[in-house]
């Protein structure tokens, strides 16, 4: 059986080129994607997604002071 990935079309604009984002499925979630990929690769996380990418106290860079957050390799 395969997997069915879901591909949900927002009215959101993409910032550099202008198309519709979409709402697609990763490996680490779901994000939203520009409509125009390949030619356009801006992507950007769901408000929320941030919240699962940094578990347990906010912990901020020290060089940057932006918040860390966990990379899975």
């Amino acid at each position: 059986m395969e997997k069915v990935k879901k591909e949900i079309m927002t009215k959101e604009v993409c910032p550099d080129c202008g198309k519709f984002l979409m709402i697609r499925q990763g490996r680490y979630g779901d994000f939203m994607a520009c409509s125009g990929y390949p030619k356009c690769k801006f992507t950007k996380n769901l408000p929320g997604e941030e919240e699962k990418l940094m578990p347990g106290g906010q912990e901020k860079c020290d060089k940057c002071g932006k918040p860390m957050v966990l990379k899975h390799s």
